[in-house]
């Protein structure tokens, strides 16, 4: 084999020399000591596997206490000393539970080397803090883990947009629905808040239970990043509501015109609105087609009552049927409109024959009514308005 072909194959196998995998523990006891190392609570085979169980996780907890260690933190105590832990494989539990027996009491560690903690490239993000024993205090450092609120509201809405997500594709194909059923928050724990802050926004894999109904009220799902397939799932709490639609405008619409089918489209109310009580609108289409505009509307506005009225059926000027009726009789008569009207108005006409006015409301295209067979239409029958 050619020399440089031998030392290029070396160069590339030696960083997968150390590798190791590091099978994490559901429970672990700490097996004395004032430091829970990772021999405690996980088993290590391949690469350097004494050295790495030797490495310092966090204090014992108290006896008869317990603690509880999350894979990402034991990645992020390792790369604070030195160790990058995307050189091992991890398996295993998704968190370890550390106690420490009532009868075992922890023996004083050595003190450790402050000149190796102070070297360390991340000691800028590092806190320092003592476990005292019956012998000794002990100081050692460890990183802090802080989520700042934009961080979190970040983690939060991308967990609630895959959820999301993943909910319309399951109840896509089972017809239209009057409702959208929408995720209005998620819960989640410290430490898996934490470890998706780390990892940064990318694509999440989602899954519920197959017994699970969809429905409003509480949902239990598991989530997994794109770089972590293979770990054990994050548990999401996702709060579902009922998500009421809504129409809006498709298209811009000018002032006047009629609103017709491919002007309308349906969208969810926002959830804001719906927990402030100001959700408006029409709740259907059909409810909103055929009204004419008030005002110049933009796509996505949403049509209510305030730019949208009923359409004008009398025009000011125009010739108008008026009809009446009482006791199995019926009396029409043909009238100038005096005024415009839309459906539903009470309008002002006046007759051909006598000039006189009637007001009567409007209940069709050019059509009118007398709602009470009173003085009107006894005068209306006199002069010989039968028709």
């Amino acid at each position: 084999m050619p020399r440089p072909f031998a030392l290029l194959l070396i160069a590339l196998a030696s960083p997968l020399a150390g590798a190791a995998e590091i099978a994490l523990r559901e429970n672990a006891t700490a097996a004395g000591g004032a430091l829970v190392r990772l021999g405690d609570v996980a088993t290590v085979t391949g690469g350097d596997a004494a050295r790495l169980e030797r490495l310092p996780l966090s204090p014992s907890p108290t006896p008869g206490e317990r603690q509880f260690v999350s894979a990402g933190s034991i990645r992020a105590m390792l790369a604070a000393q030195g160790e990058d832990p995307r050189r091992h494989r991890f398996t295993g539990a998704y968190r370890v539970r550390v106690q420490t027996p009532l009868s075992e009491t922890p023996q004083t560690a050595p003190e450790p080397d402050r000149r190796r903690l102070a070297a360390s490239p991340r000691g800028g993000d590092r806190m320092a803090f003592r476990v005292r024993t019956s012998a000794a205090a002990v100081e050692s450092t460890y990183p802090t883990q802080r989520v700042g609120v934009r961080a979190k509201q970040t983690v939060e809405g991308n967990l609630a947009a895959a959820l999301q997500a993943e909910i319309d594709r399951r109840l896509d194909g089972q017809g239209e629905r009057p409702t959208r059923l929408a995720v209005r928050s998620v819960k989640l724990s410290a430490t898996a808040l934490r470890e998706l802050a780390q990892l940064g926004e990318m694509p999440l894999t989602v899954a519920f239970r197959p017994s699970d109904e969809l429905s409003a009220g509480q949902l239990t799902a598991r989530v997994w990043p794109e770089s972590r397939l293979g770990d054990e799932a994050f548990r999401v709490v996702a709060d579902l509501v009922e998500q009421p639609m809504r129409a809006v405008a498709a298209t811009p619409i000018g002032r006047g015109e009629m609103i017709t089918t491919s002007a309308v489209r349906m969208e969810p109310v926002p959830l804001k609105e719906l927990e402030q009580s100001r959700a408006y609108g029409y709740a259907t289409a059909e409810r909103a087609i055929g009204r004419e505009t008030k005002r110049s509307v933009r796509p996505g506005e949403v049509l209510s009552d305030a730019n949208t009225a009923p359409p004008l059926m009398v025009r000011r000027g125009e010739e108008v049927e008026v009809v009446s009726g009482g006791g199995g009789v019926m009396v029409s008569l043909l009238a100038i409109a005096s005024q415009d009207g839309r459906q539903g108005d009470l309008i002002a006409v006046e007759r051909f024959d006598s000039k006189d006015k009637l007001t009567a409301r409007v209940v069709g295209p050019r059509r009118l009514a007398v709602l009470s067979a009173g003085s009107a239409l006894s005068n209306v029958v006199r002069t010989g308005g039968l028709r």
